[in-house]
């Protein structure tokens, strides 16, 4: 099968991934917590955008998971279509409405860990090759 990356091997994806995750640490930690629940844009605080970001991380952990057992994920997730990621996103978006921001945080450092493992365990072909599973499209990585 073709392969479709920028990438050339998951050394470079870990170490690009590496680079943005320590970016987006580092401004996180810029912001004073007592700022990270303020409405930035669109109804969402900073808080609300990295539950946001756990949450989809999460989504594409439980995709792999049932891939990996031969089963269709549902995707994007049960009861939606690409089509309707408004809905989904504002669902996503009330069921964090409310969860402490030391939650929070302290999730997307759990998931981003696990994305990384999971990264890390893959073969180059799970990560770079067309269709490998039936849900990613282009590959792994461009979802």
């Amino acid at each position: 099968m073709p392969r479709m990356s920028r990438f050339e091997s998951k050394e470079a994806l870990l170490s690009d991934a590496a680079t943005a995750r320590r970016k987006l640490e580092g401004l996180l930690a810029g912001i004073p917590d007592t700022a990270k629940d303020v409405e930035v844009i669109d109804g969402m605080s900073v808080k609300d955008f990295v539950a946001h970001r756990t949450e989809w991380g999460r989504m594409m952990l439980d995709w792999y998971a049932l891939a990996k057992t031969g089963e269709e994920p549902a995707v994007p997730a049960r009861g939606y279509t690409w089509g309707q990621l408004p809905e989904l996103n504002a669902v996503i978006h009330a069921r964090f409405a409310n969860a402490a921001l030391a939650d929070v945080e302290h999730e997307f450092v759990a998931v981003h860990d696990e994305l990384f493992a999971v990264i890390d365990a893959c073969s180059d072909d799970e990560l770079f090759t067309k269709r490998y599973y039936s849900f990613t499209g282009l590959s792994l990585i461009h979802i």
